[in-house]
């Protein structure tokens, strides 16, 4: 398609977040951007605040404990320090993680237009798909997205689950692996559908969990590959080296947050 600065063979790609665009998601369209036959065509970020304020900072202190463990409520400081940081971060949606000296002239995604919307799921978030005219949206930390949004790009809509599909639905990311004493955790890259973590996947990948590896370390070594992963997704969409495969296995149930009981339990296992 021929989205804006997109030439009619060029496979436009597009990114849905509500995180910003920092880290591994700058990463990933910085090297898409880099190949050749492929186009970011945009990047359309949800408000850092959706609904009220108390549900933000709420949505936000659960993240935080599940990042860095049961017992992180305790310190209060470092979760305010981790929530400002957050907060900061999502001021500037498309703030690099670097040192900011970044020369323009240099950085491929300088003209990538970024469109900031209040609600994802919103007719303004889809208008401003649509007028990206986009071949392949990734959907990366946002909501769960329906149909009418994630169906927009002309192949679809791509998801990045921390987890391996369809043993680990849901989340939170790492805990359910180490909880059952699991030898690896996955990331998986999938085709969205309308169900939670259900869709055919495009590639997934698994890393190691060793003896003595904390949440954080789990979480660290997934968060390691995910870039990777989504950009051989992408280009082997974009060549035609990847087909979509359905499941091997039957489908699990999702996982859920843990109970109480079960957080008790997962720190009596010496896990953390």
């Amino acid at each position: 398609m021929s989205g804006a600065g997109q030439s009619d063979d060029e496979y436009g790609v597009v990114l849905l977040s509500k995180a910003g665009v920092g880290g591994g998601k700058r990463e990933t369209l910085a090297r898409l951007a880099d190949t050749d036959g492929i186009t970011v065509a945009g990047v359309v970020v949800e408000d850092m605040i959706h609904g009220s304020l108390p549900e933000y900072v709420t949505d936000l202190l659960r993240k935080v404990i599940r990042r860095r463990g049961s017992g992180y409520p305790v310190r209060g400081f470092n979760a305010a320090r981790d929530i400002a940081k957050t907060v900061r971060s999502r001021l500037s949606p498309t703030e690099s993680d670097g040192d900011g000296d970044t020369d323009p002239d240099d950085d491929p995604l300088a003209d990538v237009p970024v469109r900031e919307v209040s609600d994802m799921l919103s007719d303004r978030a889809a208008s401003e798909i649509r007028a990206m005219d986009p071949d392949l949206a990734i959907v990366w930390g946002t909501r769960i997205l329906p149909r009418r949004i994630f169906d927009i790009p002309t192949d679809g809509s791509i998801g990045v689950h921390a987890g391996k599909i369809p043993e680990y639905r849901g989340g939170p990311a790492g805990f359910w692996e180490l909880y059952y004493g699991e030898d690896e955790a996955g990331v998986t890259v999938q085709k969205l559908n309308e169900e939670l973590d259900a869709g055919q996947i495009v590639k997934q990948e698994t890393v190691a969990i060793d003896p003595g590896d904390t949440l954080a370390d789990v979480r660290a070594k997934q968060h390691g590959i995910t870039a990777d992963l989504v950009v051989d997704s992408v280009r082997g969409l974009a060549d035609g080296s990847l087909e979509p495969r359905d499941w091997d296995g039957e489908k699990r149930p999702v996982n859920t947050p843990p109970s109480l009981g079960q957080l008790l339990a997962f720190r009596l296992r010496g896990r953390r």
